[in-house]
């Protein structure tokens, strides 16, 4: 319940605890100096309601000095340090027991009940009666009157707590403790309301009963002189004298009285005083002009001891039952919902074992059907978590079964997918070999080995050349494709020029170009090495130049290249029709074409760009594209710089 931010636990001096500090010892002395009269001899004084918000908001050392400084206060009041003692140690234990107690006594009038009834009081009896060396009674009446005080203040430094939690911090408040301080405090005040209502009038009733008493001695007081004696009551004297006496304190009717200059409690100066009535004499005697009687008033005083300590013994028993019955009815009335806590808190772990929730009963009405709302609501969860448990059982075992195929399915298609590329690449080299040796003849004959050649027939051998050089560029394509899906292709790498390459790549392609009366530009630094497998960056740029060339009607094709962190970055761009955004992603895709129509101009597998980049990331580099429809097509690739 601290109210105080953590820094309260750390014992930080922040500005907030230091402002908090002192208004409380402000407090603390106020409560000491302004006190209530309950009746004669009893002010209950409340510095230690300050001491004891203290102990609960800034800790057991802060609370204990604020009580040292208010119960200092009472020295100046008193004159002795014995108060301050009380006051000093009762914030200490308090503080110290609400921290050790259990969690169903941890209410800060259990704690200071405690303390007044094992330590608090005997203090009391050691100091007031053996040190200061008050009457057995006069010290027993303080060492019940302190404790009524004492506990009073804490249920009011409770309630305060309470409040300031929920006004100030927003913070949720135990419902046991507003109903054990709520009962607590106005049992305990009614006690004490019809304590004082009962006690009070006993001095003023006592004082004019004594006033007659002596007002009638005083009447008969002539009779003394003649007589020479008269029965008086112990402690009582009559004297006729001339003069008055003065400076006396009035108390009822003709009753007045003298106080001593004993320092001390009320009582404790009264039972030193003496009770006085003066009256003039009707007939004087021998110059007397005045009776005077005088009582001493310890005895008054003693009987209204006796008297206050059995009404204060009655308030203390009935105090202490208000806060033991309070304690009582509040466990009663709140134990069911922490024992429906407690249940709510293993519900889940009893659901998930299948276990039957226990909820507890109560003969509270609410509290019981509160019960078993709680208890339909276990039963329904679960219910509803062994079928969603037999459910995922099922499923698992259907998922075990779906794994297990498509595991089957998985080693199957893997055999057909290796059995497909040892297929293809089988075919692909059966159909190379003797692709490459009619290629051969037909350029020997072109060349006039068999002789010459009509101008027809020329220029149908060049047809036939130049398609079984496509058919044998789909043929590589298609081997080198199905190596690498295998994992089978690999490559070495050495120092190789720029310029070697480009110029073996505008070699192979320069024919397409000026047949599509297109531009090729290049831009590069042919002297600059880079660490690669030559041919493979050829086949790079022939896919990627094939690929513009293709898709370019009109225009330029661009080759340029820069170095950049290590590596070389080739650009190949063209003025083409460009790549709609939503194939972008998918373009080095196997067998994907931006326009994949059976109606499309351009032809080919959709296997060049798959090919280009496994080349590319095989060099250890990265291929992206960037286009725009109608604007052309930019591809970039990186080769490490030798």
């Amino acid at each position: 319940m601290d109210y105080i931010k953590k820094s309260t636990d750390s014992g930080s001096f922040s500005l907030q605890r230091i402002a908090l500090f002192l208004i409380l010892s402000l407090l603390a002395v106020a409560g000491n100096y302004l006190n209530i009269t309950l009746f004669f001899g009893v002010n209950f004084i409340f510095g230690s309601i300050a001491a004891l918000v203290a102990v609960r908001i800034l800790g057991v050392t802060g609370g204990t000095i604020i009580a040292a400084i208010g119960g200092g206060f009472t020295y100046i009041l008193w004159g002795h340090p014995y108060a301050a003692i009380i006051f000093t140690i009762e914030a200490l234990v308090t503080g110290i027991l609400v921290k050790r107690l259990p969690t169903q006594l941890q209410h800060l009038a259990l704690a200071n009940l405690i303390y007044w009834v094992i330590i608090g009081a005997p203090l009391v009896l050691l100091f007031y009666g053996n040190v200061m060396g008050m009457a057995l009674t006069q010290a027993g009446f303080i060492a019940i009157k302190q404790p009524v005080n004492g506990v009073l203040n804490a249920l009011l430094s409770g309630s305060l707590i309470i409040a300031m939690d929920y006004f100030f911090r927003k913070q949720r408040i135990a419902i046991g403790g507003v109903l054990f301080n709520s009962m607590a405090t106005s049992m305990f005040i009614t006690a004490i309301v019809l304590t004082t209502i009962y006690t009070k009038p006993m001095k003023s009733n006592a004082e004019v009963a004594l006033e007659r008493e002596m007002m009638t001695i005083a009447r008969m007081a002539p009779q003394i002189d003649d007589i020479g004696n008269f029965p008086l009551r112990t402690g009582m004297t009559v004297q006729l004298t001339a003069d008055r006496i003065d400076d006396l304190i009035p108390i009822t009717g003709a009753l007045q009285a003298r106080l001593s200059d004993v320092k001390g409690p009320a009582m404790k100066r009264w039972k030193s005083a003496e009770y006085i009535v003066q009256t003039p004499l009707t007939t004087p005697h021998n110059n007397a002009t005045t009776v005077v009687v005088r009582q001493i008033a310890a005895n008054t005083i003693d009987n209204l001891h006796e008297l206050y300590i059995r009404a204060f013994a009655i308030l203390a028993i009935i105090s202490l039952c208000a806060i033991v019955g309070a304690f009582l009815v509040t466990r009663w009335l709140v134990e069911p919902l922490h024992e429906l806590a407690a249940v709510s808190r293993s519900l889940p772990e009893r659901i998930r074992a299948g276990e039957q929730p226990k909820v507890p009963n109560s003969s509270l009405l609410e509290a019981g059907q509160f019960a078993t709302v709680f208890r339909q609501m276990a039963d329904s969860l679960r219910d509803g978590f062994q079928e969603i448990k037999d459910t995922n059982n099922s499923l698992e075992k259907r998922v075990e079964l779906r794994t297990a195929e498509l595991q089957i399915a998985m080693e199957r298609a893997e055999i057909a997918s290796e059995a497909k590329s040892d297929f293809i690449a089988s075919v692909s080299h059966e159909l190379r070999t003797p692709l490459t040796a009619i290629l051969g003849t037909l350029k020997l004959i072109k060349g006039g080995v068999a002789g010459e050649l009509t101008q027809k027939a020329d220029s149908l051998i060049t047809t036939a050349v130049r398609n079984g050089d496509r058919l044998l560029t789909l043929v590589n394509d298609v081997l080198d494709f199905s190596k690498l899906e295998a994992g089978k292709m690999s490559i070495v790498q050495e120092p190789v020029k720029v310029g070697t390459i480009i110029k073996s790549v505008a070699d192979a392609t320069n024919q397409l170009i000026k047949n599509k009366g297109l531009k090729l530009v290049i831009e590069v630094n042919e002297e600059q090495e880079i660490y690669a497998e030559s041919k493979r960056v050829e086949q790079i740029f022939i896919n990627l130049l094939g690929n513009a060339i293709k898709f370019t009607e009109a225009g330029t094709i661009t080759i340029k290249a820069g170095a950049i962190d290590g590596f070389m970055e080739f650009k190949v761009s063209d003025t083409g029709c460009g790549i709609p955004e939503d194939k972008l992603a998918t373009i080095f895709n196997s067998f994907n074409q931006a326009d994949s129509s059976s109606t499309r101009k351009a032809g080919g597998t959709g296997i060049g760009l798959t090919i280009a980049e496994r080349f590319v990331e095989l060099h250890g580099g990265k291929i992206s594209v960037e286009s725009e429809p109608e604007k052309g097509s930019t591809f970039c690739f990186t080769i490490p710089i030798a």
